[in-house]
């Protein structure tokens, strides 16, 4: 998924819940697990989670702010899942995860929006 300023990016209300989960911790300076945003850890909640996540940082990319998604790291490992990565990569964003998370932590700690 690629987003551009040309390609409005419209958020249902399941998208918008997990962003203000995401906002709400970055303005805490905290990392959210995948198993705190699903209620259930099956492969087809993740799924569909991984998609959500994807969409929510086209769309906070659309609007020059940082990469929301890096908050989300795997419960095992404190890192995202791999297809964390193949999206900054298709995104063309450097994912050096400490620099993408303070950056989260900085602007909505200061903007709480």
């Amino acid at each position: 998924m690629t987003a551009s300023k040309k390609n409005k990016i419209i958020l249902d209300s399941e998208a918008l819940e997990i962003r203000k989960k995401l906002i709400e911790a970055a303005s805490k300076g905290e990392t959210l697990t995948y198993s705190d945003l699903v209620s259930d850890d099956d492969d087809r909640h993740m799924g569909k989670l991984s998609k959500t996540l994807a969409r929510i940082s086209c769309y906070e990319r659309n609007e020059d702010r940082p990469f929301l998604c890096a908050l989300v790291v795997q419960k095992a490992t404190g890192v995202p899942s791999t297809g964390f990565f193949m999206l900054c990569d298709d995104l063309g964003i450097d994912h050096d995860l400490e620099d993408l998370q303070r950056e989260c932590f900085e602007y909505w700690g200061e903007n709480k929006k």
